[in-house]
Formats: structure tokens, C-alpha cells, sequence
């Protein structure tokens, strides 16, 4: 104990084997609640293993550096708070566990820096990650980052030589930082495909050479379909190799307009329009659908081919009078105002 509430022990260098730090501890005849490790508390030792408690709020600077028998750690759900260089030198600390419902914002400066970590998920919680957090890793292969990243510190990836994979799914990219990832050759960058502008416009993303758009696209994101006629779109989806794909399912935002099945086949039962949505997992892609019934417009009001009819634009315009089928046919895709009836024009 360094005060009431803080478990520390100095960088006591006596540690060893499996230490559990315990959610309570006794002071003066006292209870107290273990909420904190202190700065250095457990700064090198022979430790094999720790468990924290699920008290646990704070692991303060260097509070679990250098341990390196440590393989594996798990951070309690309830810890809001890291300190500067808390595994740093754990050179055999492979797998870092935060429990779920963890609320962790921020990764800080060197907190993981020379472990021998390999695959990282950073919470989806976390907005900011520290400079040289991952500085050093040499077995790092994969890392995901957060959607909602808004601060990338400088060097976090540098001199991680064996880096293969970046995986960073965000509809708005972080932009303008200064990190640096040593290598833009080597590593793929697994992005959304629905961003890739934004991707492309941004440093650092745009330096990388292999770039994986992840998501669903369709085979159209606008279709015509006529009333009791059908229109088939198809779905590719691209995953990171962190996901498993999942099946696509297909809906409409109005079934009485346009329906679809489990094969992205589209039948038009109405006129007007409707939105289809392709879902996998958590990408999804949208096809605007128009719903026409050109049998009962032209083909009535040209019942004969000699038969003539006034154009109208819906604003009420004319564009001709007196036209034919053929006048009729090499008008642009839209509404009409033919004959006195309201038609589109694929």
C-alpha cells in the first residue's frame, strides 16, 4: 500500500511467480478498496503472471513495466485510466485482453512499446493513441484501429518492422497526422470501401500501395423496373481477414412498391419508388429502384403508330406537340406528361 485505495510496491525486484493483486486490502485495522496501482508498483520482477481486480480504475506510469514472464493480461472493464510506458519492455507479453464493456479512450505514449504483441485490437472506445505505443514491436503482424480515431501519435508504429496488416473501417478517416508506419510497401491497409475518397485524400492513409476496400457493392446502386417485370442486382462483399463473412440479406424500404428476394432478384409491384438494402454483417449497400408501368402509358396512348400526342415536362412545359412513338422514344430517361398521362421514360 502507498496510500488507501493504491496497490504498490515499490519496483519491488523480489516479485515472483503469479502474483493476484486483490480487490481489498487491510490498513490500520481498515478495509480499503483497491481502485489504483501506482506509478512503478510492479516495475520488474520475476512475475509469471498478474490478475488485476475488477476495482481496478487506474494503472498509473510504468505501473507494469518490464515485466517480462508476463504472456498475457487482462484489463478489467471498469480501468479508465493508463499510464505512460505500462508494458513497455514486457518483450514476452503476447495477447492484452480488455474486458467487454471497457471504456478506455486513450492509448498513452509508449504503453506497449518492445512487447511482443502480434495481433492488437485497440477498443473501439479509444479516440487517441500515444506516441511510440507500439513502437519497437517487432512480432506486431496486425492491428485494428477504432472507427472514431481522432488523434494518431507520432512513430506509434516505428521500427515495427514485420507489420503486415493495418484493418481501419471508418466512414470519416482521420486525417492530417503525422504518424509514421515505416513501411507503406509491405503492410495492407484494409479500408471502407464507402470512404475510399476520403481515404485517398488523407495522410497517412493514401501512402499505402495495397489498399483493400472492405464492404458491399452492388452490381447497380440505381435500376428501372417495370410493373410484374423483374431486375436481378448482386452483392460482392470484402471483408478484413479479422472478419468472417456473413451471409447478404436483402430488404425494401416498401414492399408495396418493389420487393425483393433472398437472391436480389427485384419485382416491381407498383409505380413509384423504393430503397433495396444488401446487409452483411455490418457493411450495407443501397439501390435506388424505380417502379414504371410503361404497358399501360405508351402503349395506350399509342394504341395505333400513326396516333400523335403533346409532351409535357411535370412542370407542365412543352417539349412537342404532336409527336409521334418515335419522338416518344428518343427522349431522355425520366417523367413525361404524354396524352394527358403521366409516364417514364427508361
Amino acid at each position: 500500500m502507498t496510500k488507501p485505495g493504491v496497490y504498490g510496491s515499490a519496483g519491488n525486484p523480489n516479485l515472483s511467480g503469479d502474483i493476484v493483486i486483490p480487490s481489498a486490502v487491510n490498513f490500520h485495522e481498515e478495509s480499503y478498496t483497491v481502485t489504483e496501482i501506482g506509478a512503478f508498483s510492479l516495475d520488474g520482477g520475476d512475475v509469471s503472471s498478474i490478475t488485476l481486480p475488477e476495482t481496478l480504475t487506474t494503472i498509473g506510469e510504468s505501473g507494469l513495466r518490464g515485466l517480462s514472464g508476463i504472456s498475457s493480461i487482462t484489463i478489467p472493464a471498469g480501468v479508465t485510466s493508463l499510464g505512460y510506458e505500462l508494458f513497455k519492455g514486457c518483450n514476452n507479453l503476447k495477447n492484452v485482453i480488455f474486458e467487454e464493456g471497457t471504456q478506455i479512450s486513450s492509448l498513452p505514449q509508449s504503453a506497449f512499446e518492445e512487447t511482443g504483441i502480434s495481433y492488437f485490437e485497440v477498443p473501439e472506445t479509444v479516440t487517441e493513441i500515444g506516441m511510440f505505443v507500439f513502437f519497437r514491436c517487432s512480432n506486431l503482424e496486425t492491428v485494428v484501429l477504432p472507427s472514431n480515431l481522432t488523434s494518431l501519435g507520432w512513430m506509434t508504429f516505428g521500427e515495427s518492422e514485420n507489420l503486415q496488416t493495418v484493418i481501419y473501417l471508418s466512414e470519416d478517416p482521420l486525417t492530417g497526422t503525422d504518424v509514421d508506419f515505416s513501411d507503406y510497401d509491405v503492410p495492407t491497409l484494409y479500408a471502407l470501401g464507402s470512404a475510399r475518397d476520403k481515404y485517398l485524400a488523407a495522410d497517412p492513409w493514401c501512402k499505402f500501395t495495397d489498399i483493400v476496400w472492405c464492404g458491399i457493392e452492388l452490381s447497380k446502386t440505381e435500376a428501372t423496373v417495370e410493373v410484374n417485370k423483374t431486375e436481378t442486382l448482386s452483392a460482392t462483399v470484402t471483408v478484413p481477414p479479422t472478419m468472417t463473412q456473413s451471409e447478404v440479406v436483402w430488404t425494401t424500404s416498401d414492399p408495396t412498391v418493389a420487393i425483393v428476394d433472398e437472391n436480389g432478384v427485384i419485382e416491381g409491384k407498383n409505380i413509384g419508388n423504393a430503397t433495396i438494402t444488401a446487409t452483411s454483417g455490418e457493411f450495407s449497400s443501397n439501390c435506388m429502384v424505380t417502379v414504371t408501368d410503361l404497358s399501360t402509358g405508351i402503349d395506350e396512348i399509342f394504341s395505333d403508330v400513326s396516333m400523335k400526342a403533346d409532351i409535357y415536362t411535370l412542370q407542365g412545359v412543352c417539349i412537342k406537340r404532336d409527336a409521334t412513338i418515335e419522338d416518344v422514344k428518343s427522349l431522355s430517361s425520366g417523367f413525361y406528361i404524354i396524352g394527358r398521362q403521366k409516364v417514364y421514360i427508361p
